[in-house]
């Protein structure tokens, strides 16, 4: 009975999870690949009053970015680092005081 159960569970977990399309650069060939994406794009838009461009612009923006982004690190004599001018990390950039 419990073992029924962790695979019920398992196949739940699996069931909840998708693959990202293969070429992100175009939209046409993202909608080819995932045919059901522009289904579901279709009825937000005639839901919503939200382009179908503009979902996929802000997808694109949500997914892309850097968690532990740094801002860049200075050089002396061109392979020595020195200090970062900011203490700016990760998404939100946030500083210390």
């Amino acid at each position: 009975m419990l073992r029924c159960g962790v695979i019920i569970s398992c196949l739940f977990l699996v069931a909840c999870t998708t693959t990202p399309p293969r070429q992100t650069d175009n939209v046409c060939q993202i909608f080819a690949e995932k045919d059901d994406w522009y289904a579901a794009s279709k009825t937000a838009s005639q839901r919503w009053g939200l382009p179908i461009e503009t979902q996929m612009a802000i997808m694109n923006q949500e997914s892309s970015f850097v968690a532990d982004a740094e801002p860049p690190t200075p050089f002396i004599l061109g392979f020595i680092p020195w200090f970062q001018s900011s203490s700016a990390y990760g998404y939100a950039q946030a500083q210390d005081e």
